[in-house]
């Protein structure tokens, strides 16, 4: 039997709980503050997926990260019907002597060939993305 992913109402505005076919859930709404908005979790879940892809590909690598984030800024059209028109991706590796080349590349594969989120989208929205490498001592 397949679970399913769901999305129920609270009885209150629009407020929601999503509950993944895991169980997990969390508060969805459409206000920042104590829930996430349905736009915030899209971006979430394309840097969740290429940041998985990307320390995976740099740890199979045995790269000495010790630190490594994605972040994320979104151009949304202001004329209705809104949608996020381009999503550009910031990769942040901390760590000593990580090798250039070896970001690069993660990145592309996560790019081209795994990110099943980036797949999904690079046909409606545009994607970009760059990064930079720290020494820990920065």
């Amino acid at each position: 039997m397949n679970k399913k992913t769901t999305v129920i109402w609270k009885q209150s505005g629009l407020a929601f709980d999503a509950i993944s076919k895991n169980g997990f859930s969390f508060p969805l709404g459409v206000t920042s503050g104590d829930t996430i908005t349905p736009s915030e979790l899209l971006v979430l879940s394309l840097i969740g997926c290429t940041a998985f892809d990307v320390i995976s590909i740099l740890e199979k690598k045995k790269a000495s990260v010790s630190s490594f984030f994605v972040e994320a800024e979104t151009t949304v059209s202001q004329e209705i019907p809104k949608r996020i028109e381009a999503i550009h991706l910031q990769y942040t590796v901390v760590g000593n002597a990580v090798k250039e080349e070896d970001v690069k590349r993660a990145i592309q594969l996560s790019e081209e060939k795994y990110c099943m989120i980036r797949n999904t989208l690079k046909d409606v929205v545009s994607i970009t993305s760059d990064y930079k490498i720290q020494s820990v001592n920065e």
